[in-house]
């Protein structure tokens, strides 16, 4: 019995040896995955940790993760880590060359017919030949994929950008070096699910059973804190709440048009006095007038107005500031009607903004509520709440609600760390609580 109690003790530590061995080998294979030598900013996506954190929660939910919707329509839909092959971390980057909002990415393919098969499957994406090189458009330019039978080359793009010789350099190994080269040693030696960061900041995110956790520090000259920080008391359970209590300062002036309309950041600054916040409610009724034109008996155009009511969001921006030049400001730019005092319809005609300004408060919302004193304690300088089962339920909007069907709640903090580094922390709460958020996403998308 004794005999075989150490075999069995010898053979898990020697298979836990190996596993261990195992992973510090993929680890270090990654770490000689090829960047581009100008990277701004890397994102280090750490594949076997977050596949680990599934496996352990896998035991607990076998109903869930063994019930597969492709099964069910008989369809088997090729995904992108069924083509690529998967090392112990996968990197994405800003480069120094491109906007700050394009993002690229590098990847071996596995299998070149499953990669194909990804491809053609995907009706938005428009395949070419460029002088020889294969790629693959979306129909909007915001995602390039340039690819051979070894390496596929990724962008995608907030904004739409030509990226096709940034694509080919990555596909051809040019000004390419191993990351751990980049200089980007916090993140690459971060073990957090996802790490992020550049020379002034420093990212992570987690996933957890029913929820994901982010923090985010950096330094700032911009935004400076209140020493003790303080907010106004609001209603409970609001769909949406954000305030801040910081002064904003060394930012350059940027002329902000829309429409035939101006307005000027500094202008804009000069009446603030380091607080804001926004609240929304509930869900309200506007009744716009609408005017049509028919024809009388006489042939003669006459006008007919009617009511419409349609839903609207019941909210209001309240602004600690020197309120009655603010809104002598706006009235010189055209925003305010001087007439009512509200906001000029015609600058903004989807809601009926109502305005109220005093010597310390500008207030500017579609259901105006009279506002308390900043006096609550806080040991954050800024707060972000979204309810956004209440959103979907009570007001869903068209072409997001797609992306927040799986999402019931999300929650942002942010507080000073030291000096002038700023960390911002946020929770967001899944519809399924028992399940891996990360799994979640991926049967999202």
């Amino acid at each position: 019995m004794i005999k075989t109690f150490k075999i069995l003790l010898i053979s898990m530590l020697t298979l836990i040896v190996l596993s261990v061995g195992f992973l510090k080998y993929r680890e270090y294979s990654a770490n000689k995955t090829l960047v581009p030598s100008n990277v701004h900013l890397l994102v280090k996506l750490n594949t076997d940790q977050l596949i680990k954190s599934v496996l352990l929660n896998v035991p607990l939910n076998l109903g869930y993760y063994f019930k597969s919707s492709e099964k069910r329509s008989g369809v088997k839909k090729v995904k992108l880590f069924d083509a690529i092959k998967m090392p112990a971390s996968l990197f994405v980057y800003i480069l120094k060359t491109h906007k700050p909002n394009t993002f690229f990415a590098r990847f071996s393919i596995d299998d070149y017919e499953v990669f194909e098969r990804l491809i053609g499957q995907k009706k938005n994406l428009k395949s070419t030949t460029i002088d020889g090189t294969q790629f693959a458009f979306s129909g909007d330019k915001k995602l390039s994929i340039c690819y051979n039978k070894n390496v596929v080359a990724v962008c995608y793009s907030l904004e739409a950008e030509d990226v096709t010789k940034t694509l080919v350099s990555l596909l051809n190994d040019k000004a390419l070096i191993p990351v751990k080269q980049s200089g980007f040693t916090q993140v690459l030696e971060s073990k957090r699910h996802v790490a992020f960061g550049d020379k002034h900041a420093l990212g992570f995110l987690d996933f957890e059973s029913g929820k994901m956790l982010s923090e985010f520090s950096f330094t700032t000259d911009k935004i400076i804190p209140s020493e003790k920080p303080k907010h106004r008391n609001f209603k409970e359970n609001d769909i949406a709440l954000f305030w801040m209590n910081a002064s904003i300062k060394n930012i350059p002036n940027q002329v902000l048009t829309f429409k035939n309309y101006k307005i000027e950041t500094d202008s804009l600054l000069k009446y603030y006095k380091d607080y804001l916040d926004l609240e929304w409610t509930a869900v309200t009724t506007q009744k716009d007038s609408v005017i049509t034109y028919e024809y009388n008996d006489d042939f003669e155009k006459e006008e007919k107005v009617s009511v419409k009511e349609r839903k609207i969001p019941s909210f209001n921006l309240g602004i600690n500031a020197d309120g009655k030049a603010l809104q002598a400001y706006l009235a010189r730019q055209d925003l305010l009607d001087t007439t009512s005092g509200n906001v000029n319809s015609k600058a903004f005609p989807l809601y009926q903004l109502k305005v109220f300004a005093d010597a310390q408060n500008f207030i500017v919302g579609t259901k105006l509520t009279s506002k308390t004193s900043v006096e609550t304690s806080s040991i954050d300088f800024m707060q972000l709440q979204l309810n956004l089962k209440r959103m979907k339920a009570e007001y869903p909007i068209t072409f997001i609600s797609s992306y927040l069907k799986g999402l019931d709640s999300l929650r942002i903090t942010g507080k000073v760390a030291s000096g002038n580094v700023v960390t911002i922390n946020g929770k967001a709460d899944l519809s399924n609580g028992r399940i891996n958020s990360f799994y979640q996403l991926l049967k999202m998308f």
